[in-house]
């Protein structure tokens, strides 16, 4: 298994490598084929590594920045990272949907969805851990550990993720 699972591994890394040598029309054809749902006029920058691309989805118009990480759960297949439309990633924000049980000595695989609503902001090298909505037009300040739900119209940021304030919406 171990043999296995570092061939995938050498495999992925190298098609990654290659999508990233590839101008963004072709990128963008590549990842619709490869991702559950690749939304119209989504962009996914360059240096950005999803594991299990078949479980996320990425909705319209949404921008996900460059040296972002995506890892969804190989062993649990219901698991997902969802992220909605008009959505704005910045650079080297990790959404890690897998986990493990720290409370067992053998740490069991844990996973749980990932949802990010419309016109959300996730600023740059957040960490959204698994079974966290994000609501729509939440803000999620820099450098923040998102571990809980964010509401709607939300300023959120720290470690962890706390709300700061509302948001005001002109």
């Amino acid at each position: 298994m171990k043999i296995l699972f570092n061939l995938y591994s050498w495999i992925t890394n190298i098609l990654w490598g290659v999508v990233d040598l590839l101008p963004q029309i072709l990128r963008s054809a590549i990842f619709k084929l490869i991702l559950k749902k690749f939304g119209k006029g989504s962009t996914i920058d360059y240096g950005t590594y999803i594991r299990y691309p078949t479980h996320v989805r990425i909705g319209e118009h949404t921008m996900i920045n460059r040296g972002c990480r995506m890892l969804a759960s190989f062993h649990h297949k219901d698991v997902e990272i969802a992220i909605g439309n008009h959505v704005a990633v910045a650079p080297e924000v990790c959404f890690l949907a897998a986990g493990h049980d720290h409370k067992q000595l053998n740490l069991p695989d844990t996973a749980a969805s990932i949802v990010v609503g419309d016109y959300a902001w996730i600023g740059a090298r957040s960490i959204i851990l698994q079974s966290v909505t994000i609501g729509e037009g939440a803000v999620v300040a820099a450098g923040s550990v998102v571990t809980k739900d964010v509401p709607a119209y939300t300023v959120v940021g720290g470690c962890p993720a706390r709300v700061i304030k509302e948001r005001e919406i002109l």
